[in-house]
């Protein structure tokens, strides 16, 4: 458990990504998970976090073109109606 905090408080000094990092660090060397169950859990949380990835690219890459060719409706106030 110490060996667990000291290496937690040295990946980072935010305390949310250290907890983070502590749990990983369990459940890697056997403290919360031991063997097969441990690499499958690490096997199925990187294909959730490649797949957030992709959906937050996908999204920026969106917001990007939208501003790209509605950049000047946006200077010419074409885009949002103004009512008098």
């Amino acid at each position: 458990m110490t060996d667990a905090k000291i290496i937690a408080k040295l990946l980072t000094r935010n305390i949310f990504l250290g907890r983070i990092g502590m749990f990983v660090y369990k459940r890697m060397y056997g403290e919360a998970g031991v063997g097969f169950r441990t690499y499958r859990w690490i096997f199925i949380h990187s294909i959730v976090f490649i797949f957030v990835f992709c959906l937050l690219g996908t999204w920026t890459f969106a917001v990007a073109v939208f501003h790209r060719f509605f950049k000047n409706e946006h200077k010419n106030k074409t885009a949002m109606p103004v009512f008098k």
